[in-house]
């Protein structure tokens, strides 16, 4: 299977937005038909109190070979179990290239948007 990279920003950055770094980090799990499942979903089934959603979440692996919960299993037992005979791979990402823009009616009013994070170099090529 091949992952590729994400975009580097290019229409952000010929627009003149702030490229202030990179988002969050964090660890992807990649599902054998290329999707993620996303911590949101992870959640949904893990969770103490029942979420809307969680059974559609455990169709989806089921959909995909997942095995069906065993009698008294709960989802949280369950999906470690689900993930590793699914295949399921853990992949770190880097976190998304975050770029910002000023707002307001006039150049006066984007003059006075406070932008906290500083700016840094437009990326040319991934970085890491």
């Amino acid at each position: 299977m091949i992952i590729s990279n994400g975009h580097l920003g290019i229409v952000y950055q010929s627009c003149n937005f702030r490229f202030t770094g990179r988002g969050t980090k964090r660890t992807l799990t990649l599902l054998p038909d290329g999707t993620v499942l996303t911590a949101r979903s992870r959640a949904k089934l893990t969770s103490r109190v029942p979420e809307p959603g969680a059974a559609g979440v455990e169709s989806r692996l089921a959909a995909l070979g997942a095995p069906p919960r065993t009698a008294g299993e709960s989802p949280s037992q369950w999906l470690p179990r689900a993930l590793e005979q699914l295949g399921a791979r853990s992949i770190r990402h880097p976190g998304n290239f975050r770029y910002v823009l000023a707002v307001g009616r006039s150049r006066a009013e984007r003059s006075r948007t406070l932008i906290a994070l500083g700016a840094q170099p437009y990326p040319k090529t991934d970085i890491a």
